[in-house]
């Protein structure tokens, strides 16, 4: 396409960007009126013309800008595919986006409108709420970082960390390069039928590359909506390129001890954001916080605990906390059921399965600064890669960024990982930018090293395997109904199934993740402290079902035999040492009668907790064969044959 007729499409709608912008006023121009005729503009400068107040990134040094409304948040041709098409192939996306973009800013004018009247909260249809849902993945999916890792010509210049798994899709599919498989993503998203039976979900995992159909499943399903405003009405929301990517949470960077490459490691997401205006923001909050109305059941309580533990404490210990955790907001209340004596019940006449019908009001939740800053903080962090940073208030901006250059690295400011030097450009470039105004304070920031391991790629593989198997499971789930193989008995005497298993694995392989991860951490320390740590991240790990528990003493067996570079999970498999600890599962080792093994070894489950079996896995997995072993089987027997252990 020629330069003449290029495009400026949007990663971020022109009907949100209105809600930051202000008409244009002739600086020239005199009178009440402030009309202008004889003076020539900047093309869409025009009076009246919708123009952002804005800080652009692109150049040194940083400047203050209004930029119109047309030309901020996006790029030309941003869908264009990368060979030229006579029928303008690229059009149908933007075409589709622009269709999707008009139901919803329905929604969001109707949110605006109703804000701006002074109401206390506004009431949603199931439908609305699922559009808007979409809409905000479409948000993060569309904008500019997606197309980074999208916007290559053919399979091999695609390098992002799931590389194989996008080469498998393409081959299966006939995709020719990652933009069509992008493209063929964003209009599954948006020609899905989310029904109230919820039979999208596993007709989208049919219909579109299997992980960023998990991605899609999790932001929509796993997260609540919250509506926040300032509680000060001086304060604002600041709006970036990737402020619907942005999310709050712990992450971890990794770098090769050998080769210096960094990556990124863990993170999970308390929560992720959708600015709607400098005075409303949308809030996805996980569903792991505590919602007192749903714990009082129990099995609710059960679930999202586990749901807590699975997503952040395993992977950053029981303490790890968002620094949102306070914020005040809760779930929206719906027209089918309601809060009796602290407990949410369905309304009578209501049945449990969802309607089209269903309703759902959402309050507009007044926040304080505190929080407010920490909003605008997480998303300062974050515009390292970003062209501008939009406002309302001039004044507003200026006070936010002079509290977030100073104060002490709660929001982040903490450089290290794979774009160290970018994050600490970015930052100094900001520190010059207020000097060039009068500012008289410092930055204020935490360089960090970045935490070395062994062998990066080794753990990418494993998770490519990992996710590989996870897909073919849910795609031929008959493929795994079958009998375990013999070395595997074990874990299927502890509770494991085909249906746990590679979860378990995967889960595992966090676990040996995380103890190497302590160790690398912890280099120089006392030799004591070390070895106390291991032993408290032994025994947490032992609260862990026996399944899981076991095969992660298996990858350190494996780690130990492979010198710490285990490779892919099927090579493991193959590759797993049988230890003592499978004397507690194996029973064909014990010389007791067939017929009675099955009840003596559920006695022996049903009577000892899961830690205690843990504890004696663990145990007999740190002796060796031909001395304590024998004790061990001799006690394991003993176990046997009581039939019930104290």
């Amino acid at each position: 396409m020629s330069s003449a007729n290029k495009e400026y499409q949007h990663f971020i709608p022109q009907f949100l960007l209105r809600s930051y912008s202000h008409h244009f006023v002739c600086p020239q121009a005199k009178g009440p009126s402030k009309k202008c005729k004889k003076h020539k503009h900047e093309k869409g400068k025009y009076p009246g013309d919708p123009l952002v107040n804005n800080l652009c990134l692109t150049s040194e040094p940083y400047t203050l800008e209004e930029t119109p409304v047309a030309r901020v948040f996006g790029q030309l041709d941003m869908y264009e595919d990368m060979t030229t098409s006579p029928v303008k192939k690229h059009r149908r996306i933007e075409e589709m986006l622009g269709k999707t973009e008009f139901d919803a800013s329905k929604i969001f004018r109707r949110i605006t409108m109703a804000y701006g009247k002074g109401q206390p909260d506004i009431w949603l249809s199931r439908t609305e709420r699922n559009l808007l849902r979409k809409f905000l993945f479409l948000l993060k999916y569309r904008g500019s970082g997606f197309r980074r890792r999208f916007y290559h010509g053919d399979p091999e210049s695609y390098n992002s960390n799931d590389k194989e798994l996008l080469q498998d899709y393409m081959e299966k599919h006939g995709f020719e390069s990652p933009l069509d498989v992008w493209f063929h993503n964003l209009e599954t998203i948006m020609t899905l039928e989310t029904d109230e039976e919820m039979k999208w979900a596993g007709e989208i995992k049919k219909r579109m590359f299997h992980n960023d159909a998990m991605w899609f499943m999790t932001h929509v399903q796993c997260r609540y909506m919250a509506i926040c405003t300032p509680a000060n009405p001086d304060e604002e929301f600041i709006l970036s390129d990737n402020s619907y990517n942005v999310f709050e949470g712990p992450s971890t960077f990794i770098e090769d001890e050998e080769t210096g490459e960094r990556a990124g490691s863990f993170h999970a997401a308390f929560h992720e954001f959708a600015p709607i205006s400098p005075r409303l923001m949308l809030v996805l909050r996980s569903h792991a916080f505590p919602v007192p109305e749903e714990d009082k059941i129990p099995s609710v309580r059960e679930q999202r605990d586990d749901m807590r533990k699975q997503c952040f404490e395993k992977f950053y210990g029981a303490d790890v906390k968002s620094m949102l955790r306070d914020l005040p907001v809760k779930k929206a209340t719906n027209s089918y059921s309601e809060i009796i004596d602290g407990v949410s019940v369905l309304k009578s006449g209501h049945s449990q399965r969802h309607s089209k019908d269903d309703r759902f009001c959402f309050k507009f939740f007044p926040i304080e600064t505190v929080h407010v800053r920490k909003i605008n903080g997480i998303f300062l962090d974050n515009c390292y890669m970003c062209s501008s940073i939009a406002f309302g208030s001039q004044d507003a901006f200026l006070k936010t960024l002079d509290w977030w250059l100073t104060e002490p690295c709660t929001t982040g400011k903490i450089v290290l990982g794979e774009y160290e030097h970018i994050h600490l450009k970015y930052l100094k470039n900001l520190e010059a930018f207020m000097k060039s105004r009068g500012w008289g304070k410092e930055l204020v920031y935490d360089p960090q090293p970045t935490p070395q391991v062994r062998d990066i790629e080794s753990y990418r593989l494993r998770e490519i395997e990992f996710h590989r198997r996870m897909e073919r499971m849910g795609q031929h789930p008959e493929l795994f109904k079958g009998p375990f193989q013999e070395k595997m008995k074990p874990y299927e005497e502890l509770g494991g199934s085909w249906t746990t298993l590679f979860y378990d694995m995967h889960q595992s392989s966090l676990m040996l993740k995380l103890r190497i991860k302590i160790d690398s951490w912890s280099q120089g320390v006392d030799e004591a402290i070390r070895r106390r740590n291991r032993t408290l991240l032994v025994e947490e790990y032992m609260n862990l079902p026996c399944r899981r528990f076991w095969l992660y003493l298996r990858q350190c067996r494996l780690m130990v035999l492979t010198d710490g570079k285990p490779g892919l999970i099927e090579d493991a498999l193959n590759a797993l040492q049988g230890g003592i600890e499978d004397e507690l599962t194996y029973r064909k080792e014990f010389h007791i009668s067939v017929t009675s093994v099955t009840d003596q070894v559920s006695a022996v489950y049903d009577s000892l907790p899961s830690v205690v079996v843990n504890r004696y896995m663990y145990e007999a997995s740190m002796m060796d064969k031909v001395g304590e072993a024998s004790f061990m089987r001799q006690y394991l027997r003993f176990l046997l044959e009581r039939g019930r252990p104290e």
